[in-house]
């Protein structure tokens, strides 16, 4: 992984015997005596310099053998691990990885059970994080009416080092793409008998502890930043038909009137916005989604594209979600200022997601449409067919709360097929994502239309 700090370069130092004459020849300089008229000029100095790195090499010499007998152990420790040895355990992660991703698809989580250490903690846990991460993501699929059709990994290995004869540190980063059709063929385009294909993709860095154990490797440790979600176990489920349930705090006149009010609790101070008001303004709405794609860091899909590098990367600092929407409202128009800016680092409305929604709501730059759970916000309403979710448009800000806090923001890209908000991101790296799959039930959801 990247930690943000440079590798530095080292220059051979000295002896230590030798450091410690030419030290003493600095202190003590010129031999002196009580006449001055005497002393011998330069040539005893040079003789007494002689003398002192004759007797520092010779120190050094001794030093060097008493430091082989005494920590024998130390001796090529940090070599770096040949060419040979890097292929193997590089090669035995990617199968392991694919076998992961392959489970995605068909749903058999078996094939896992042998990639595993089971006899360690960490190693049990891993796998049963893959397992729980395949069910969250077949229940997803079933619960929007889509079959998946594809998840594919591709890698890239980052570095491989060795801690012992049998374990190996590897770090991977994995691009994959999927790609779903709904079930329903009236759920497409209208007029087709099948529905589009929809294709997303991911990245992120695994960090990965590779033991042999008897005659084959097994992973006891993998870390990484889960597309797919982080401890999301059971996906949102969609309103029950038959409900017409009252949103809380407003009448259902109002929301006939304006369909746009908050649900999730009382709204803002000032004019709710009006989605004549939200589809106007300064805010160029194409070029954001530009800069969105082509910075998501999804390089699996021919139009995805690598990080700015004009901007520093906050992945290992707390996240870099902020960040990257941040970039995509400056892309779009969006003007600096205010306490929200980039000047070499970010100021805090810049990289932290809940300072960034609070300073586009104060500014007047956004407007909060919604706060609430996944089913207020599919829910059917007047003049929102297909719920409030379906207002929003490319650059708009979805941001997501748990425990009571902000804790990621993405960017509207477009929609699916069908006609389903998909979202780009950092931390994980996501493009063309559905915008509430990596997200449970307990998720709370904020809507952020800019309207600058």
């Amino acid at each position: 992984m990247h930690t943000g700090m440079e590798e530095k370069v080292s220059f051979p130092e000295l002896p230590s015997g030798v450091m410690a004459l030419l030290k003493l020849v600095l202190i003590t300089g010129v031999p002196r005596t009580r006449k001055p008229q005497r002393t011998s000029g330069p040539k005893s100095f040079y003789l007494f310099f002689t003398i002192c790195l004759f007797l520092g090499l010779v120190l050094s010499a001794l030093e060097v053998i008493l430091r082989k007998d005494r920590f024998p152990a130390a001796q090529g420790s940090y070599r770096p691990v040949p060419d040979i040895q890097k292929t193997g355990p590089a090669e035995v992660v990617q199968s392991m990885l694919a076998d992961r991703t392959r489970s995605l698809v068909d749903g058999d989580t078996k094939r896992l059970e042998k990639n595993y250490d089971l006899s360690s903690d960490t190693g049990e846990w891993a796998f049963e994080r893959e397992k729980k991460r395949v069910r969250y993501f077949q229940e997803w699929a079933r619960l929007r009416g889509v079959r998946i059709l594809e998840a594919t990994s591709t890698f890239e290995v980052d570095t491989v080092s060795r801690d012992a004869e049998d374990l190996y540190w590897v770090e991977i980063t994995e691009h994959t793409v999927y790609s779903y059709r709904y079930e329903n063929p009236d759920a497409g385009a209208a007029g087709l008998a099948e529905s589009p294909t929809h294709r997303f993709g991911s990245r992120t860095v695994h960090a990965i502890e590779l033991i042999r154990m008897g005659e084959g490797w097994v992973i006891r440790m993998d870390w990484y930043i889960d597309p797919l979600g982080e401890e999301a176990y059971e996906p949102p489920r969609l309103p029950e038909e038959a409900a017409e349930k009252t949103l809380p705090g407003i009448s259902a006149s109002e929301v006939a009137e304006n369909p746009i009010k908050d649900p999730g609790f009382s709204p803002f101070p000032g004019e709710l916005v009006s989605s004549e008001k939200a589809a106007g303004g300064l805010f160029n709405r194409e070029r954001a989604r530009e800069y969105a794609i082509k910075h998501s860091g999804v390089r699996v899909l021919p139009e995805g594209g690598r990080y700015n590098a004009r901007y520093r990367v906050y992945t290992y600092l707390g996240g870099d979600c902020a960040n990257f929407a941040s970039q995509v409202l400056s892309a779009g128009g969006v003007p600096q200022g205010g306490g929200w800016h980039y000047t070499g680092e970010g100021s805090t409305a810049w990289v932290q997601g809940e300072s960034l929604v609070w300073h586009l709501l104060s500014s007047g730059k956004g407007q909060r449409l919604f706060r609430g759970d996944y089913q207020e916000a599919v829910k059917p309403r007047d003049g929102c067919p297909d719920g409030i979710v379906s207002l929003l448009e490319p650059g708009d800000i979805i941001a997501y709360e748990t425990k009571g806090q902000i804790c990621h923001v993405a960017v509207v890209v477009g929609k699916d097929p069908r006609g389903y908000v998909t979202i780009a991101s950092h931390t994980a790296d996501r493009l063309h994502f559905p915008w509430d799959l990596g997200w449970d039930k307990e998720t709370v959801f904020w809507f952020i239309k800019i309207v600058y």
